[in-house]
């Protein structure tokens, strides 16, 4: 007889393909899980380094607060004409200041390097670009109303009623 398989071999190279398949899967799941670990590592990166920068900001802008009320209070309550660099309590606010402001550039450039080295692997894929329905201006919206009420008007006034038209009355002749 011709070379028939067994079942025991038919089931054996089932087993094998179905081994062969699920060992590319997995293979594959590795490979997937790899790379959106380091996908979720560098977001997590930059997300830290996004909310420095904040957190600095709002620190400088506190400082300046600082500064405006110390001056407000030297020039109005110490009834001073003018304030300096070298006025008290004035120069350490102003290095608090300049050191904010070192922090900030310094968390930006970071910020600037991870987004070149991102862009540099796959700039095209890593895009999502989504339109956003537009907004209307008050002055557009204004102007879509009276658009639309004299719209209303026309349509109202080609609704109008037919008009009798009068009859002759006709008299009998005589």
């Amino acid at each position: 007889m011709a070379s028939k398989k067994t079942d025991s071999e038919k089931t054996s190279a089932f087993k094998k393909e179905i081994r062969e398949l699920l060992d590319s899967g997995l293979k594959a799941s590795k490979k997937g899980l790899r790379k959106a670990s380091k996908a979720i590592s560098e977001f997590g990166d930059v997300s830290v380094i996004k909310i420095d920068i904040t957190k600095f900001k709002v620190k400088l802008e506190k400082k300046y607060v600082e500064l405006g009320k110390l001056c407000s209070t030297i020039l109005i309550d110490r009834k001073t004409t003018s304030v300096t660099k070298k006025t008290e309590g004035v120069e350490e606010l102003i290095a608090e200041i300049e050191k904010l402001k070192k922090k900030i550039s310094d968390e930006e450039k970071k910020l600037k390097e991870k987004s070149k080295s991102k862009s540099g692997k796959s700039a095209a894929s890593d895009k999502t670009v989504v339109a956003l329905p537009a907004k209307k201006t008050a002055a557009k919206s204004k102007a879509d109303k009276k658009t639309a009420s004299k719209t209303e008007k026309k349509s109202e006034s080609k609704k109008t009623v037919p008009k009798k038209t009068a009859s002759k009355k006709t008299t009998p002749q005589k």
